[in-house]
């Protein structure tokens, strides 16, 4: 095999492990959980060891609180009245 035919081997396996690691990266805020039984609808990052989730649980979204104390249920709102881009394109991708 040439030199050349092995560079173009290794380029396009970087490239395809890079694309694995984007398409990973993007999809991960985008899971179901058991079977799409839980879903995380939002994630917002308040410092780095603070992060409020927003969890669906059937007709219920959680609002959590998590800390390096644990989680807290802040609050519970009512799934079907939340913002239309919180129930667009929310597709399950598998085994999470």
């Amino acid at each position: 095999m040439s030199g050349l035919a092995t560079a173009i081997e290794i380029v396009t396996l970087l490239v395809a492990v890079g694309a694995l690691a984007w398409i990973s990266w993007t999809a991960r805020g985008k899971r179901r959980i058991g079977g799409g039984a839980l879903e995380l609808v939002g994630r917002l990052p308040l410092e780095p060891r603070r992060v409020v989730y927003l969890v669906k649980v059937a007709d219920v979204v959680l609002v959590l609180g998590a800390s390096e104390r644990g989680l807290e249920k802040l609050a519970e709102l009512d799934a079907a009245k939340l913002p239309p881009r919180f129930h667009a394109a929310r597709e399950p991708e598998g085994p999470a």
